[in-house]
């Protein structure tokens, strides 16, 4: 991958008087873990990983960030929210839109956004590629936050979360409480986010290489679909094969590697997996849904899409 240190001369070093100047939040994915090596390797940059434990991180992914971290050598924080209102999250989406991601999305978000708020951290390195920016109608390496900003971001989940749960309001405002709300002073210092993959070249195949050689990063297998981080994933891509069809999900993976988001070899094991309804009934047990794999299809049928709120004036966050 050519590489002529772009980051570094477009950010240079942030020189704050706190302990970090960038945090990078990590699934224990291949694209976290690249901006976390190339950062140390070509920036003087101070640099901080920040992972959201999902409840459902797989041993490998576990594995991967310790071994990754260790070799790349920068300080590192895990937050794993409550399991109570996590659980009823997740039970909610499964049994509605047949995914959890966007919980994790929206727990992530706000955990990213507090704690580099609260550490005087300046940046927040984000990485998502050229076409994941392009769906949230992000067009620049360097985006300001603000308080208008945040109240974007807690208007759009605080829409998600009047929708999922306007049938348990109590449990609704527990959840907004304990994610979406917080106090700010008027001397706050607001983090930038940044997305290097706006100005560095992405190839899937360069990037696994390289993290795999330098840093002992390895693709686990006990993950779904192109997931390399949550073991939920399987169930998450065996409930939209039952909803939408295996060939409107083989189409969606076709377009990832055409758009060269996903290498050739994930792209083929993908269209392998195989599923275990022993490990779906006892993710679904462990959740407390009560309901049987079949009954949760129709459930994801029958729900109104336009829930999922993904209005282009919130899209941007």
């Amino acid at each position: 991958m050519e590489n002529d240190n772009i980051i570094c001369k477009e950010l240079g070093r942030a020189c704050t008087a706190q302990k970090y100047d960038i945090l990078v939040p990590i699934s224990g994915g291949k694209d976290g873990i690249y901006l976390l090596w190339y950062f140390k390797k070509y920036t003087d940059c101070r640099v901080l990983a920040f992972n959201y434990d999902n409840w459902f991180i797989s041993k490998q992914t576990t594995e991967n960030m310790t071994r990754s971290l260790k070799r790349i050598g920068c300080d590192f924080v895990s937050f794993r929210p409550k399991w109570d209102l996590s659980k009823a999250i997740y039970g909610k989406l499964l049994t509605s839109m047949g995914e959890i991601c966007i919980a994790c999305e929206m727990i992530l978000n706000f955990c990213v956004f507090h704690y580099a708020v609260q550490n005087q951290i300046p940046y927040v390195a984000w990485g998502l590629t050229k076409e994941q920016m392009k769906k949230k109608n992000i067009s620049q390496f360097k985006v300001e936050t603000d308080r208008q900003y945040y109240a974007k971001l807690e208007t759009y989940y605080n829409m998600l979360m009047d929708s999922l749960f306007k049938d348990d309001l109590s449990l609704r405002d527990a959840i907004k409480n304990e994610y979406t709300k917080a106090s700010f002073v008027s001397e706050t210092i607001w983090p930038h986010f940044i997305y290097p993959f706006y100005l560095l070249s992405y190839d899937p195949n360069e990037i696994e290489k390289i993290i795999t050689e330098e840093v002992g990063w390895e693709r686990p297998c006990d993950t779904g679909g192109i997931s390399s981080n949550c073991v939920i994933n399987n169930l998450h891509v065996y409930l939209k094969k039952r909803v939408y069809g295996d060939e409107r999900y083989r189409d969606a993976l076709r377009e990832k590697l055409d758009k060269g988001q996903i290498s050739q070899k994930v792209y083929e094991n993908a269209q392998k997996d195989s599923f275990d309804q022993a490990e779906h009934i006892k993710i679904i047990d462990n959740l407390g849904i009560g309901l049987s794999l079949d009954e949760i299809v129709e459930k994801v049928k029958e729900y109104p899409k336009n829930a999922l709120l993904r209005s282009e004036k919130y899209i941007g966050i």
